[in-house]
């Protein structure tokens, strides 16, 4: 028996018309893994991903992409959840994201909604968020994943709450007009006991039509290009990122089984023949790495870098195992052409002789090389 309705939305983006040439969609992987948990709980989940539409709706001076209100509108009415949660993965969108927060508490007050994504993790946002409105019942921070568990396995269903909020981790909430801050979840330590995606809830061949999604990336043509993740963590501290809010300092893996496994079920289940690697370090455990390559090599697939990788972590070997693996693209996050900058103000920790090394490697194969400039 089902034990109750998880809707899971991944909001429209409103930009301001000046900058609505960034736009891109894209696939909301962190709900999709929480999809996953729902279903491994036994709740009816489903996932609302507006930026599937090419809709556009102008607002004065802005221009707000994906689905309408009305549409999210109909679709909560119609499926009736017990729990919404929703995402905001950037600051700039959680506007949108509790403009959906409003609506759903509109149709039922007794909904409980729960936001997740770095807005809710970001203790400057997310305690002002709780205490300037009572949309938001719970905030879920960090890596939501077993957070969630507990969530749902405490959804006491007869009287339509969660219980036992203050002894569940990792989570923030409004009480009595105090903001209630649990302890800090351990971050996850083995990612092989996660669930694969629940990439069937989302309607992917809508996706992969969408002339916006992922437009802006280097995706080959003719391609069903999907993201996928084979760590988590960063033990670096550039002092640009947000990562660390998230999934913390220390670099965890998944086990290149469990990667190639996923990439199978995606190549097989859903037709996707070309991966963006999201890994904020790919190549960071450069033996793990050249043995996960060998395995990819296997696949008969395409993939590429958009997020990039660490200039020291190149050598002949990687390059050349990255090339017979299908690698179409190597970006390097160099983040300035300036030492300086990058040792002593953003602490990149990374010397200009490791970039220039690392682009001659690719300039030796043959293979194309981006390097993040700003």
């Amino acid at each position: 028996m089902l034990e109750g309705r998880l809707l899971l939305i991944n909001p429209w983006q409103t930009y301001e018309k000046k900058l609505e040439s960034e736009y891109q969609s894209y696939i909301p992987y962190g709900l999709a893994c929480i999809a996953a948990i729902g279903e491994s709980e036994s709740f009816n989940t489903r996932i609302v991903d507006c930026l599937e539409d090419e809709t556009t709706t102008e607002i004065g001076d802005k221009v707000r992409y994906g689905k309408t209100p009305a549409e999210v509108e109909k679709i909560i009415k119609e499926f009736k959840p017990d729990i919404v949660g929703i995402s905001a993965t950037f600051s700039m969108f959680e506007k949108d994201a509790t403009e959906v927060a409003n609506m759903v508490k509109k149709i039922d007050s007794s909904i409980i909604v729960i936001l997740g994504g770095v807005t809710a993790t970001l203790p400057e946002i997310y305690i002002s968020l709780l205490h300037n409105n009572d949309v938001y019942d719970i905030m879920s921070r960090g890596e939501g994943e077993y957070t969630f568990i507990d969530l749902l396995r405490n959804y006491n269903k007869k009287e339509k709450k969660i219980d036992n909020l203050s002894s569940i981790k990792g989570i923030a909430y409004k009480e009595n007009g105090d903001i209630i801050v649990t302890d800090d979840r351990p971050f996850i330590e083995d990612l092989d006991t996660l669930p694969f995606p629940a990439l069937h809830l989302l309607n992917l061949d809508k996706v992969f039509n969408n002339k916006y999604y992922s437009r802006w990336r280097n995706n080959p043509s003719n391609k069903r290009t999907i993201p996928i993740f084979t760590s988590r963590g960063c033990p670096f501290n550039c002092c640009f990122c947000s990562v660390h809010s998230q999934v913390g300092y220390r670099h965890r893996t998944y086990s290149i089984e469990y990667v190639i496994s996923l990439m199978k079920k995606c190549i097989f289940d859903y037709g996707i023949n070309h991966f963006h690697f999201e890994d904020d370090n790919l190549t960071l455990d450069i033996e793990r790495a050249k043995r996960l390559f060998k395995e990819i090599a296997k696949l008969n697939i395409t993939w590429d870098t958009p997020n990039g990788v660490r200039a020291d972590r190149i050598d002949d070997e990687m390059v050349q195992l990255m090339i017979e693996s299908g690698l179409t693209s190597l970006s390097i996050a160099a983040e300035s052409g300036n030492e300086q900058v990058r040792m002593k103000i953003i602490h990149k920790n990374l010397k200009t002789e490791s970039i220039i090394n690392a682009v001659r490697i690719c300039d030796k194969y043959d293979l194309p090389c981006i390097v993040f400039l700003y």
